[in-house]
């Protein structure tokens, strides 16, 4: 149901502005083309900044091209990656007649916040790549105010006497007291993934083990009753200590040097 209508206002809308003489999605696949001259998908988004449990509304489109044949492309996949760490938030697959496909997509309560892309291609592959390929960024907001304040910060090294590196993260009331109950803390470091909670104080310190990973962002989820808040944290290389000795051309250490 939701669908015929959409489709239904994305005719009336087209044909409003065809009347004017202004179609604006004809005019973006227009430029696009142009810009473009090798690609084949144009898909128009309804918006590039969405909240939480929001609806991404699409259509997507081959482009005319005499080369391309339109009844080869059968399924249109739609994914939505998040820039940080190239996780996939989300994918579906949609039918595609005749070059167009639409649909829907309903971004998790549980998404977190920040900067990602949408990408769509086609189920034609060639040289394992997909032949008609389109991606848009896309920014992530939280529409919902939790009832507390949480913030995350990197420790000073060796502040609690721990090697690892160390992030607080403290959770309060809005009123800057502290909460009657202790905040459950998910976090994500890496490969490590553990639920901790906080102290009396409403905080938890964590230790992050030193090491090379893909990601070197923490990635916290607090929950607090029914709400909810996602802290991201960027974890600064650690640079390591060169020790230098000094040898005489006998080869044997000068000592105390």
């Amino acid at each position: 149901m939701k669908l015929s209508l959409f489709i239904l206002f994305s005719l009336l809308f087209s044909a409003a502005f065809s009347q004017d003489g202004a179609d604006p999605v004809g005019k973006k696949m227009q430029q696009y083309a142009q810009a473009n001259k090798s690609d084949l998908l144009f898909v128009h988004f309804d918006k590039n900044i969405y909240t939480n449990y929001e609806t991404i509304w699409f259509t997507g489109y081959l482009l005319g091209r005499s080369d391309v044949d339109l009844q080869r492309h059968k399924v249109l996949s739609v994914a939505l990656i998040r820039d940080a760490d190239s996780t996939v938030i989300s994918s579906h697959k949609f039918i595609m007649e005749n070059g167009i496909s639409m649909g829907n997509i309903i971004l998790p309560d549980s998404i977190p916040p920040g900067d990602h892309h949408l990408v769509a291609y086609t189920d034609l592959v060639t040289n394992k790549r997909p032949l008609a390929l389109f991606k848009q960024p896309v920014t992530i907001k939280l529409i919902a105010d939790p009832d507390f304040k949480a913030n995350i910060q990197l420790l000073e090294s060796g502040s609690s006497g721990s090697k690892d590196q160390q992030v607080m993260v403290s959770v309060i009331s809005k009123t800057n007291s502290f909460l009657p109950k202790p905040a459950t803390i998910k976090y994500r470091y890496g490969n490590i993934n553990h639920t901790v909670k906080t102290d009396a104080m409403g905080r938890i310190i964590i230790n992050l083990p030193n090491g090379i990973i893909s990601d070197p962002k923490v990635y916290a989820k607090v929950l607090y009753g029914k709400d909810s808040s996602f802290l991201n944290l960027e974890i600064p290389a650690r640079k390591s200590r060169v020790k230098v000795k000094f040898y005489p051309e006998s080869g044997h250490l000068i000592h105390q040097i």
